[in-house]
Formats: C-alpha cells, structure tokens, sequence
C-alpha cells in the first residue's frame, strides 16, 4: 500500500496551520536536530501511566521518565513500537494526549491501542501500517485513515509536526474516539468493552519524535453522565459555557467532553450536497428532448457544460 508524503507542519519559516495551530513562527528558530524543543499546547499536563521501557527495545529512545521517546534513534530497519506501561481498566473513561515534535515521513506512523495478544515484535524488520495490522490492534495513521484487522477506513485529516493527537477510550461503551487539535474526529472504533487494552504508538521514520502531553483516568460519576447530556444540547451547552467558575473544573477533569456540532454539521452538509447532486440529475428528463438542436440554437458555452454535466450516451435518447 502506497501513500503520499505528509509535509512537515512548517512550511518555510513558517508554521503549517494545517498541522500545527499551537506554535508560532518563532518556534521554527529553536528546533534542534529537526525537533520541537517548545512546550506550545502542552496545558494540563497530568500524568498516570508513561511508556514501558522494560524491554529494552535499541529502535527506541525513551527520557523523562517515558514520557518522551525517539523513534529508530540510529536509523530505520522497520517498524518499532512503544506501549503504555499500565492496561486500561474496565468501566472507566481515559484520555491521553500524544504531540508529534518531528516531521513525519515514510511507510507510517499510528497511535491507537493494543490487546496483550498483540504480537508486534515479528514486525519489527518489516516496514508496514502496524497498529490494525490484525485483530489485536487499532490504529490511525498521520496519512489520515485508521486501521482494524486489515481493514483500512479514511477517517480524518493528516497530521505532523506540532499537531496534537488525543484518544478517548470509553471502556465503558467500548468506543475509542481521536481528537486532532482538540477537534474530535468522532468515533473511530466500537466493540472494544471487555479487552484488555494498552495504549500504543507505532513508527517507521528515524528520528521520529513524540511526547506525552497528558493522560488520564476518569470513573464513570453523574456529574460526568450529566455533563454528556449537556454537551449533546447545543443550547444547553451555551449557557453551561456561560459559567466560568464551572467550565473551568470541568474543562480540566473532562478533557474529551467536547460538541459534536462541527462534525455533525460537516457530514449534514456532505450528505445535503449528495442529495442535491442526485436531484439535479433525477430531475432532468432526457426522453423530452427530441431534438438536439434545441440545444445548439442557444450559446454553445451553455450546451456544452450541459453534456458535460451530464456524460449520458445521446445516442440512445435522440433517435
């Protein structure tokens, strides 16, 4: 499977927009050896778990006490993995937050999360999509889909330097939802009740560099089942919002509770765009149209976007 270079999140000397909407151009003046060495966007900063660094794996690099890791350090000779060093429990809300402090290139680079079936070490020589690579493992990838058993979905934008990738897993539900930016991307992954599940980062690309910005653990309370009713009510979300001391508490304890009104409203406005396209084309009948110089009597201009719109074979319907 082939897929395009994502550029750098800067272009120039200046930040990619795209990418990266945390860091300003001067971050660009302070990058060594290609990384990020700026803290933009990193703001809550709690952490439960780091990465496990217990198997002593040379492809990866790993400081501050696993928070931060490189990637293939050397040079690349596969594909190499890094796993959270504590299994997400049942009945319980997490969030973590990964930022991406290198430019990514190459076969892949996947966040998602892994069974303790997952068997990533036969993969290390190869370069290759890992994480959804079989039924172990859910991933998505800076190319912009995301992977299950095989099974590759196009999903959400690309991602690189300086963007910001935040996973909900509700092991309540069994759902597992990404956030690029802090914009969810809905969810991507269902079923997942019942696993055992660790988080998981997967990179071909040397010198590949990411960072723990945060993660956390919430028990499923009626505070938070409440908050989920508020946030689904767009009005009722307004006014909550109008609460300072309120969203103040809430926005650290519930990172993830976000609306849902911006991807809704992307995929109304899709849909509506499909529906009138369909219209348009039901609507035009083609068997009234005996004569074709009806058409050519007008300005060409206009005849010929008409046939271009519509691609039809004319010779079965002017006979």
């Amino acid at each position: 499977m082939n897929f395009f270079h994502v550029p750098s999140g800067f272009v120039g000397t200046e930040v990619n927009k795209d990418f990266n909407i945390f860091c300003s151009d001067k971050c660009l003046k302070k990058l060594v050896d290609g990384t990020l060495t700026c803290n933009c966007g990193e703001y809550y900063q709690y952490y439960e778990w780091a990465w496990d660094n217990n198997n002593n794996n040379t492809d990866v690099k790993m400081s501050r006490k696993g928070k931060h890791v490189i990637f293939h350090p050397t040079y690349s000779s596969g594909t190499a993995v890094v796993k959270g060093n504590k299994i997400f429990q049942q009945n319980c809300h997490y969030y973590w937050e990964i930022r991406i402090m290198s430019e990514l290139y190459g076969t892949d680079v996947m966040i998602g999360v892994g069974t303790t079936g997952f068997n990533f070490a036969d993969r290390r020589h190869e370069f290759c999509s890992l994480l959804g690579i079989d039924s172990n493992s859910w991933g998505y990838s800076y190319h912009g889909y995301i992977q299950h058993d095989k099974l590759v979905r196009q999903y959400g934008s690309p991602f690189g330097m300086g963007s910001i990738i935040g996973l909900h897993l509700d092991m309540c539900n069994g759902t597992l939802e990404y956030f690029l930016n802090r914009k969810s991307l809905g969810v991507a992954f269902k079923d997942l009740k019942g696993k055992e599940l660790y988080p998981m980062v997967s990179s071909t690309a040397a010198n590949s560099t990411i960072n723990i910005c945060c993660c956390i653990s919430r028990n499923p309370t009626l505070q938070l089942l409440c908050l989920g009713k508020i946030v689904e009510q767009r009005n009722l979300y307004k006014q909550y919002r109008e609460i300072p001391g309120l969203t103040k508490i809430y926005d650290k304890q519930y990172i993830w509770m976000t609306p849902q009104y911006e991807v809704d409203e992307k995929k109304r406005l899709a849909e509506l765009d499909e529906e009138v396209t369909l219209s348009l084309v039901n609507k035009f009948d083609y068997t009234k149209c005996t004569n074709m110089n009806i058409f050519l009597e007008d300005d060409d201009s206009m005849s010929e976007d008409l046939f271009s719109s519509y691609p039809l074979d004319t010779h079965e319907y002017y006979v």
